[in-house]
């Protein structure tokens, strides 16, 4: 059994391109998820301490393995919204990482 991996977004909206950023949420979830993407939770930041900048929203996403992260991004149905997800969001980051079991 593979190792599941997670994807972590930290993401700023646009406020004033709040139709993109809605149609960009509204596609992209059916289709990351048709390559196994699993929310895993949603967290609101509400401060950052030692800096002055922090995004809104954190998102944890979990997928089957590192390459049905790849797929998600290169599906080409994803590929159309990538201009709504840049017009909807300030800032967007993404991070891949692993659960790490302490022993």
């Amino acid at each position: 059994m593979k190792t599941p991996v997670f994807l972590i977004i930290q993401a700023t909206a646009n406020p004033e391109e709040g139709d993109a950023r809605q149609y960009y949420l509204e596609n992209a979830g059916p289709i990351t998820a048709g390559h196994g993407a699993v929310t895993v939770a949603t967290y609101a930041l509400t401060e950052s301490l030692g800096s002055d900048v922090a995004p809104e929203v954190c998102v944890v996403v979990s997928f089957p393995s590192r390459e049905s992260v790849d797929s998600a991004f290169s599906d080409p149905d994803y590929q159309r919204l990538v201009s709504y997800r840049d017009k909807g969001f300030s800032s967007i980051q993404y991070f891949v990482g692993t659960e790490q079991i302490q022993s």
